[in-house]
């Protein structure tokens, strides 16, 4: 959840995590868009462990996905 609340501010994910919390804040609160983000980085990190592949997000400069 931490690095998901870091992950809202930054613009790979801004955009994700805007969309959610206008769809689902109003229903079930702003945590749940949140929550959403949180998900998705953890399939990510679980996809990079389980093929031991490096970090590299789409769009992402080579120093990043180093």
């Amino acid at each position: 959840m931490e690095a998901a609340a870091n992950a809202c501010k930054h613009p790979l994910y801004r955009e994700r995590y805007q969309r959610n919390k206008r769809r689902l804040g109003k229903q079930r609160g702003a945590k749940v868009a949140q929550v959403d983000l949180a998900r998705r980085l953890a399939e990510a990190i679980w996809h990079m462990l389980t093929r031991d592949q490096p970090f590299a997000p789409a769009g992402a400069t080579p120093a990043l996905a180093a």
